[in-house]
């Protein structure tokens, strides 16, 4: 059974990965931290994107997810 993925990132990567994802049926939820990048990914995908990064999920107590998908510039890994 496939468990939840973070989607981490909402750039043109991460557009690419969840459209795969979509297709694939998998659920995810995306992560960002600039709601600039979030209003894009939201406003092209449809999709709806948790913003505050990494941090935010987790003082949130959303579900950890199974995986992740690192999708940020290098500059921020």
């Amino acid at each position: 059974m496939i468990k939840k993925i973070w989607l981490v990132g909402c750039g043109n990567m991460a557009q690419g990965y969840a459209e795969v994802l979509n297709q694939l049926e998998v659920p995810f939820t995306t992560i960002g931290r600039g709601d600039a990048s979030a209003s894009r990914f939201e406003n092209v995908t449809g999709l709806e994107v948790v913003r505050g990064g990494i941090d935010a999920c987790l003082y949130r107590k959303l579900e950890l997810p199974s995986s992740a998908i690192i999708s940020v510039g290098i500059e921020n890994l």
